[in-house]
């Protein structure tokens, strides 16, 4: 029988799937995109996706307008502008297949008409 370091092969290779196909969970608490702006909210997810991490930004607008944000990283500092609707949500993806599984988000947002 094939044995990896003391195991048998089918104990590696189930462990070895079982850790591809399990999603790392968002530790991030959502956090104010502005303080002044206590009705926008994002927070940050890094997604293993096969071949690395996908780092995610949940937007968050409860205002009653619009409101534009820009979005930049740890990992990458070029800033992304979304407009996000009222009372809606919009995921922006700022890097796909970084082996990086931890960075920081910096959201700022204003509300336009």
């Amino acid at each position: 029988m094939l044995e990896v370091v003391g195991q048998p092969w089918w104990t590696v290779g189930a462990l070895t799937l079982a850790s591809f196909s399990s999603p790392i969970p968002s530790t991030s608490e959502p956090a104010t995109a502005d303080p002044s702006l206590s009705c926008v909210d994002y927070r940050a997810e890094a997604r293993y996706s096969g071949v690395g991490y996908d780092h995610l930004v949940h937007i968050s607008n409860q205002c009653d307008k619009s409101a534009r944000c820009d979005v930049s990283t740890s990992v990458n500092p070029d800033k992304v502008q979304v407009v996000v609707a009222s009372k809606a949500t919009e995921t922006v993806l700022t890097w796909r297949g970084s082996p990086a599984r931890e960075f920081t988000a910096a959201v700022s947002c204003r509300l336009i008409e």
